[in-house]
């Protein structure tokens, strides 16, 4: 039987793991995300980054209104390119030598905070994925939208509080 445990899952000790019922694996699974990356916690957070989400925002429009770039996967340190293909840092940085200053900030702030994954769409809305919960916890992050039209798409999300145009959201 498979079990996810996010990884933010630290409490408990190796041998409890290794003594623990699958159902207790599951309680502790489906449970242990309701902190830092539920709606009213990724609210709390988001004074402390705001500055930092402003800046990525800013700078994922500038790159992506100059180059092909729509996207950062964390899990990867890759670019995703508007043709749904990936590329290397480096790759990029040759690619894209006019934005290398920017691109090299937009994985600094990647890094800075801990982010899964963001993207770009035409409008400059952006979609920024702090957490995915595996097969059985949901994802959780940003959005700044000023049309809404990521909003439609999105199946939980609140307005951050304090804030016009961004909202926390949690998906399935």
């Amino acid at each position: 039987m498979f079990i996810s445990v996010p990884m933010n899952v630290r409490c408990l000790s190796k041998s409890l793991w290794q003594m623990a019922s699958p159902a207790l694996l599951l309680f502790c699974s489906v449970t242990a995300c309701t902190g830092e990356y539920s709606l009213d916690g990724l609210d709390q957070k988001f004074s402390a980054r705001h500055q930092q989400l402003n800046e990525l925002k800013t700078l994922t429009a500038q790159v992506a209104a100059t180059t092909s770039i729509k996207g950062y996967s964390a899990a990867t340190t890759q670019f995703l390119l508007k043709d749904d293909q990936f590329a290397s840092i480096p790759e990029s940085l040759e690619k894209f030598s006019s934005s290398k200053n920017q691109l090299m900030r937009i994985t600094q702030l990647a890094q800075e905070l801990e982010l899964t994954t963001f993207s770009v769409t035409r409008d400059n809305s952006i979609y920024i994925t702090m957490s995915t919960g595996g097969a059985l916890g949901s994802s959780s992050g940003y959005i700044y939208d000023e049309s809404q039209r990521l909003l439609k798409r999105t199946q939980k999300h609140k307005q951050v509080t304090g804030e016009q145009h961004w909202y926390v959201f949690l998906a399935s």
